[in-house]
């Protein structure tokens, strides 16, 4: 009895052994991949087995006869390419319902092109380039650019992927470079512009990514030292003429040092690059002189549309000069050429100048070396006139200029 009962268990045992181990089988995943590779690798050997093998497996074409085997290989195959492009394209999260907080593309993707919202943008190499909002593809709404290095390049409005409306420049350090309005990546209209140390340098209007309006400039201690107008990225110095040293004052907050003596009068504007004369008046500057020069330690003019820096562009523009030639200097003159050999390399040599310190930054001269002379181009324009410094004659860049009034 016993014996029949074993061979009874040894055989159920072995039924259900065999149903086991074909369980385990098939919900082996080893199983299953081996059999869908073998499958792949069936279809792909009789897909590339492009060998026609009667006239019916060629499309005719023209004078040739195509494979038909061979042309639905190359579809397949274009087809799988096309389809891991298209993957690989795809934002991170796409798969599992937008795990990811911000859809994440690369810059060249196709399904960008046709989303709208708030996306993470990968440059070439990887970094994340942009986050913000974007339009067919296009930086559109606000968003924020980033470098290589991670920093911020800037951070505000964007148009058909260009700087435009209120935004923060930065510089590559991560400082704030500039904040206002953009358009078109430029600046225009009301802005605030930062040296990379972090001080303002300038506060005002801008047009077309320059200076040009009302405006604040400050030193690099972020102390203002001028309000007025600018033209071109420079301050438009005509403005001081006929106003009296009063109102200059007010519009020059800057360090000022003064020379007077033989009836001659200068102000030196030294952290805008100017002097002045002045007429009128008592013994000393005060608010009864009348600023009637100024002298400006550059050696470009702005205008409409540009700036002039040689004698030939300033004829083009002014016509021919109403003189040319070497004439002696003023104090104003000698105290602008000091100046300009203080601020940069200077051709022209140093005038001689004898003065005592009658307060701080207040000199009275008694003599210049008024035998000393310079070589000139003069224009008259609008009731000014204009003239330009060279270092002799057939030079046609000049050094710095003046602007006087001529009633």
């Amino acid at each position: 009895m016993n014996k029949l009962f074993s061979t009874l268990l040894s055989a159920i045992r072995a039924r259900f052994t065999s149903l086991w181990t074909k369980l385990r089988l098939w919900t082996s995943p080893v199983f299953w991949r081996a059999k869908v590779f073998t499958k792949i690798r069936q279809f792909f050997n009789r897909l590339f087995d492009v060998r026609p093998r009667h006239r019916k497996d060629y499309y005719p074409f023209f004078q040739w006869l195509v494979s038909k085997r061979l042309a639905f290989a190359i579809v397949v195959v274009l087809g799988i390419v096309c389809t891991f492009y298209l993957y690989t394209t795809l934002p991170k999260g796409f798969f599992t319902g937008g795990t990811a907080a911000i859809r994440t593309y690369r810059y060249n993707a196709i399904p960008l092109k046709f989303y709208a919202g708030t996306v993470r943008i990968l440059a070439g190499d990887g970094h994340v380039a942009y986050v913000g909002e974007v339009e067919k593809a296009h930086c559109t709404g606000q968003g924020t650019l980033y470098n290589k290095e991670g920093g911020k390049v800037y951070e505000g409005a964007f148009d058909d992927d260009m700087y435009n409306g209120q935004g923060t420049l930065y510089y590559p350090e991560g400082a704030v470079q500039y904040n206002g309005t953009f358009v078109n990546n430029l600046f225009q209209g009301q802005g605030s512009y930062f040296r990379s140390n972090g001080t303002a340098e300038y506060v005002g209007a801008y047009e077309a990514g320059l200076r040009n309006g009302t405006g604040t400039l400050y030193n690099a201690a972020s102390t203002p030292i001028f309000s007025g107008a600018f033209q071109n990225d420079q301050i438009v110095y005509g403005q001081f003429l006929g106003k009296s040293t009063a109102d200059v004052a007010q519009m020059y907050t800057g360090r000022t040092t003064t020379y007077s003596g033989g009836g001659e009068y200068a102000a030196s504007m030294d952290e805008i690059g100017a002097v002045y004369s002045a007429s009128g008046g008592g013994s000393t500057l005060d608010g009864n002189w009348t600023v009637n020069s100024i002298y400006v330690l550059s050696n470009a003019l702005p205008v409409d549309g540009g700036e002039l820096t040689t004698i030939n562009q300033l004829s083009a523009y002014f016509g021919q000069p109403d003189y040319y030639g070497v004439s002696p200097v003023t104090l104003p003159e000698a105290v602008a050429i000091n100046l300009l050999d203080r601020r940069s390399d200077s051709p022209l040599s140093t005038v001689s100048i004898t003065s005592s310190a009658a307060f701080d930054q207040v000199y009275t001269v008694s003599q210049y070396d008024k035998s000393y002379e310079v070589y000139i181009y003069t224009y008259l324009k609008d009731g000014l006139l204009y003239t330009f410094y060279t270092t002799g004659a057939g030079q046609d860049r000049f050094l710095m200029y003046a602007v006087e009034l001529t009633t």
